[in-house]
């Protein structure tokens, strides 16, 4: 395909004019062990400043699921130590998400936001698939909560799902005005079923959203499918290697779009050289010993990059720069969570 000096032009001015985002994602593993610590007491056990005495810890030892009360200040730390710009999280219980929106917004050197709600009630109840901003550095224009199941447009579960399922839907504007729209989800740890029809309806939102919205598409969370193997179904229709599974035709017609059939999601991994990653491979880690790898399970988390794959529609401009498979067990505390968060910088 021949490019007009117009479209040479606008990209060059593109690239010239790049603005680096942070993208991180995260399955915290929900607040399973409620034990009623507040967050100004975790807070008040932690302002010592005396450097530990190393004949007192074993060295990888606590291994086990830890209460979200411990858990809570390394995840925050996590994200204020790498800079994020957009934080998005699974499986965060309402406590969760509002325990962390008060420590970036504590001690980080800017203010945080977020949008996203309860899944099981539509408003606080359940699972929050929330997504974090700084509102240092962009802010959201709109957005709005998807169920991934027959009934797109309230409170539903998928039969013989596990659990609700949800997509958070949010338009972002970077202060310099680059727009982009991010799409965080959850898919079934029980349903292959539920997968598949979720990832069609990700893919198909998808495509709406590239052709009625400003920026590119990137779609992030834990699909609970691997990319290969007996559970790839849903990454596999994602990524166009398998045909979307029947859906909604009302979801279907009110998320219409020229492209529905042609756009598939692009594994932003497979988008840097390896030289640009680091990190694990894997983002399944569970709560097995140090050294005990048989609760390693592969990537089942993922941030993807939407393609039209269309002649008349044009390809959306942003560059992945570097991919990252960060760490939750470090050598003298306790597993942060059960998935390690990916975090990748991308040009937009």
């Amino acid at each position: 395909m021949q490019l007009s000096q117009t479209t040479i032009l606008a990209l060059l001015a593109t690239l010239s004019q790049a603005t680096t985002i942070r993208l991180h994602n995260w399955n915290l593993r929900y607040d399973s062990k409620k034990d009623g610590v507040s967050l100004s007491d975790t807070i008040s056990s932690l302002q010592s400043s005396a450097i530990p005495d190393e004949t007192n810890f074993s060295y990888y030892s606590d291994y086990t699921e830890e209460t979200w009360s411990k858990r809570r200040i390394g995840v925050a730390n996590e994200v204020i130590f790498n800079k994020d710009d957009v934080f998005c999280v699974n499986e965060a219980l309402k406590r969760q998400v509002d325990d962390l929106q008060s420590l970036l917004n504590k001690y980080d050197d800017s203010e945080w936001g977020y949008v996203g709600l309860g899944r099981d009630d539509g408003k606080e109840a359940g699972e929050y698939e929330a997504i974090f901003y700084k509102k240092g550095t962009m802010s959201v224009e709109s957005w709005y909560t998807v169920w991934l199941s027959n009934t797109y447009d309230v409170p539903s579960k998928y039969p013989g799902a596990g659990s609700y399922r949800t997509a958070t839907i949010a338009h972002l504007k970077t202060n310099d005005g680059k727009k982009f729209t991010l799409i965080n989800a959850h898919l079934d740890d029980k349903s292959d079923d539920q997968r598949r029809l979720g990832a069609s309806m990700l893919r198909h939102l998808g495509a709406y959203e590239y052709v009625n919205s400003d920026g590119p598409v990137f779609l992030v969370g834990d699909f609970n499918s691997h990319a290969d193997g007996n559970s790839d179904g849903a990454y596999l229709i994602s990524t166009g290697a398998l045909d979307q599974v029947s859906m909604n035709s009302t979801f279907t017609s009110n998320f219409d779009s020229p492209i529905a059939s042609t756009y598939t999601w692009s594994d932003l991994v497979g988008e840097v050289p390896e030289i640009s990653r680091s990190g694990h491979w894997g983002t399944w880690a569970g709560f097995k010993a140090w050294g005990d790898w048989s609760s390693l399970g592969g990537r089942i988390d993922f941030q993807f990059g939407g393609k039209p794959n269309h002649d008349n529609v044009e390809t959306k401009y942003y560059d992945v720069k570097r991919y990252r498979v960060s760490e939750t067990f470090y050598d003298m505390q306790f597993r942060l969570s059960d998935h390690r968060p990916i975090i990748t910088d991308i040009d937009l």
